[in-house]
C-alpha cells in the first residue's frame, strides 16, 4: 500500500467528522466575522470595563484622521470628501455640544461625555479603507486583526447618502480609538439597544449635525438620544449584553 492509499481513508474520515460537527444551525448562529466580540468594537468581559488610554493628542481634528484606499476603484474622491467632512463635524461646537448634552453614554471606558468627545476629536487614527461585494449580513465594520482596516461592502456604501458615510466612518472610527458596543447573539450590530454607547452616539451626532456644520443650515435645539423600549407593558429599556 502507497502512502498516498494510506492517507486518502484518514483524510476522508477527518473531512466527515468536520462535517458531522458543523451542523446548519451551528453555522447559522456564528456571527459574521468583522462582529465577533474580539473584532468590530464590540465588547466582552475583557474590554467592556477597561479603561482607555490617554494617548496624546493632535492639536485639532484637522490633522487627526490619516488613511489610505484599498479596492476603492472610483470612490477616492468620496473618501475624501467624507473624510474632509467628518473632521469639520467633530471639530464643531455642535458635535461636542450634542454629546454634552446627552446622560452619561454607555461603554464609557471610564470617561466621562466630555473626555469621550476630546478622544473622538483630538485622538489621532490611522486606517485603511477596503471595498467588497457582498449580499445580504452586515455592511461593513473595522476590522480589528491589527490592519486598522474599515472593510465595507459596495452596495452600502453606494446606498448611503454624505451623512450617513460620514456618520458611518465616524463610527468605525470611534472603534479604532478604543470605544466598543454591546453585541448579542441576536442584535449584532443593531442600533437598537445600543444607542447610548459612544460608537452609537457619535453617529447620531455627526448625522445631527451635519446639516448645520458642512450645508451651513441654521442650527436646531439639541435633542436627547431615545432609547429602545421593549414591547411589554412596562417599556423598560432594552438591555443587550454580550457573549460571555
Amino acid at each position: 500500500m502507497t502512502l498516498i492509499s494510506r492517507l486518502v481513508p484518514v483524510t476522508l474520515v477527518w473531512v466527515m467528522n468536520i462535517a458531522l460537527t458543523q451542523s446548519p444551525k451551528d453555522q447559522q448562529t456564528q456571527p459574521p466575522p468583522a462582529y465577533h466580540p474580539t473584532f468590530g468594537g464590540c465588547s466582552n468581559t475583557a474590554n467592556s470595563e477597561a479603561r482607555i488610554e490617554r494617548r496624546p493628542t493632535s492639536s485639532s481634528s484637522g490633522d487627526r484622521i490619516s488613511y489610505s484606499c484599498r479596492n476603492c476603484k472610483n470612490r477616492e474622491a468620496e473618501i475624501t470628501e467624507s473624510v474632509e467632512q467628518l473632521k469639520k463635524i467633530e471639530a464643531s461646537a455642535c458635535f461636542r455640544n450634542f454629546l454634552l448634552f446627552q446622560d452619561p453614554l454607555d461603554e464609557p471606558h471610564g470617561n466621562t461625555n466630555e473626555q469621550i468627545v476630546d478622544d473622538l476629536s483630538k485622538i489621532p487614527v490611522t486606517v485603511t479603507f477596503k471595498f467588497h461585494w457582498g449580499v445580504g449580513g452586515a455592511c461593513g465594520g473595522l476590522n480589528d486583526n491589527g490592519t486598522h482596516t474599515i472593510d465595507t461592502k459596495n452596495s452600502c456604501w453606494d446606498w448611503y447618502n454624505p451623512e450617513l458615510r460620514a456618520g458611518y466612518i465616524g463610527h468605525e472610527l470611534s472603534h479604532e480609538v478604543g470605544y466598543t458596543h454591546y453585541c448579542t447573539i441576536r442584535n449584532w450590530n443593531n442600533r437598537e439597544g445600543n444607542e447610548m454607547t459612544v460608537p452609537y452616539a457619535a453617529e447620531a451626532a455627526i448625522e445631527a449635525c451635519y446639516a448645520e456644520v458642512i450645508k451651513g443650515e441654521a442650527s436646531k435645539p439639541l435633542v436627547k438620544i431615545l432609547r429602545a423600549v421593549s414591547t411589554d407593558s412596562e417599556k423598560k429599556p432594552i438591555k443587550t449584553r454580550d457573549f460571555n
